[in-house]
């Protein structure tokens, strides 16, 4: 998940849109699942209107978050060469 404090670069070429959630923070979605919630009126003005709906993109992030996390401690245990 996007934290509000945490740094990134967002703009007309960028992949990822920050949509807020009611709590105030931020998830990223996909440019092109972007458009699909506002289709569907499951975002508005870059926020979700309903919580439940950010659910799968949290899901995502947390996944990432710990394969990341993963490689960086196989890094880690790999030792200095």
């Amino acid at each position: 998940m996007f934290q509000n404090s945490q740094s990134g670069e967002f703009g007309p070429f960028s992949r990822f849109i920050p949509v807020a959630k009611n709590d105030g923070k931020y998830v990223l979605v996909l440019a092109g699942e972007y458009e699909d919630l506002k289709k569907q009126k499951k975002v508005a003005k870059q926020k979700f209107l309903n919580d439940a709906d950010a659910r799968p993109y949290e899901a995502r992030a947390a996944a990432v978050t710990e394969s990341n996390a993963r490689a960086k401690a196989a890094g880690a245990a790999g030792g200095d060469d």
